[in-house]
């Protein structure tokens, strides 16, 4: 299965604003990258939220073929992402949306690779290429991120279906 990068990711909202999330234990995006581990350092207990990440990759039949979930913090998500801000303002919505579907291809192949790291890696790049994109581009807060969970799903035609969901 191709996942196109040209295709427009679909978008479906359904994030309550006014939902608490339910703290739980947070586990590190990356524990061996340095930026990752000075992110932890800088933030309190209060500002870490724990954010479930699922991957589901359907065949012709829409039958579920993969499915995948991690959880990341996402506060330290939004701190690894706010350098690129920039880089992504500048090529601009099309660009930021593509690298959905772009690191929904990488998730397919490093299942296909059995490559462990790969797989969570790509999933927290796809977490933050939506973070990217929603915040940029459709003025998603920090605080309404952080409180829902996001859920993927890849078809055989290319299409990204994602979902931001209050989180469970």
């Amino acid at each position: 299965m191709v996942v196109n990068p040209n295709y427009i990711v679909a978008y479906r909202i359904a994030c309550d604003p006014v939902h608490i999330l339910r703290v739980r234990h947070a586990r590190q995006i990356h524990p061996k990258h340095p930026t990752t581990r000075s992110v932890h350092a800088e933030l309190s207990q209060e500002e870490v939220r724990t954010m479930l990440v699922k991957m589901r990759v359907f065949d012709e039949d829409q039958q579920v073929t993969i499915h995948y979930q991690t959880a990341i913090n996402a506060s330290a998500l939004i701190q690894v992402a706010k350098p690129r801000e920039a880089t992504m303002l500048e090529k601009g919505k099309q660009f930021t949306q593509g690298a959905v579907p772009f690191f929904g291809e990488e998730f397919i192949k490093a299942v296909q690779a059995d490559n462990k790291p790969e797989i969570e890696k790509s999933a927290m790049q796809a977490a933050m290429a939506v973070w990217l994109s929603d915040h940029l581009f459709a003025g998603v807060s920090e605080a309404e991120f952080v409180r829902c969970d996001l859920e993927f799903n890849m078809h055989p035609t290319g299409m990204v279906v994602y979902n931001r969901k209050p989180a469970q």
